[in-house]
């Protein structure tokens, strides 16, 4: 997804947010993209945010992970 940075009157502010949905398609955008010339100018492209790990919940035993399958249908 890609957002473009703009103020409260619409003007393009000459940044953009780009969002994905893999950490290293972020790292590949970077380290292609990064020190790049578009339109005469030098490209910043850097992380808005350190990437985050996401846990997942595993059950603990066979009789919760029934229940969950049975609840799906």
């Amino acid at each position: 997804m890609c957002r473009f940075d703009r103020n409260e009157f619409g003007q393009f502010l000459g940044s953009a947010t780009v969002t994905y949905e893999k950490p290293n398609d972020a790292a590949k955008a970077i380290s292609e993209y990064h020190g790049a010339f578009l339109d005469d100018k030098v490209l910043t492209v850097e992380y808005d945010m350190v990437p985050q790990v996401t846990k997942v919940a595993r059950p603990q035993s066979s009789n919760t992970s029934n229940q969950l399958n049975s609840a799906r249908g």
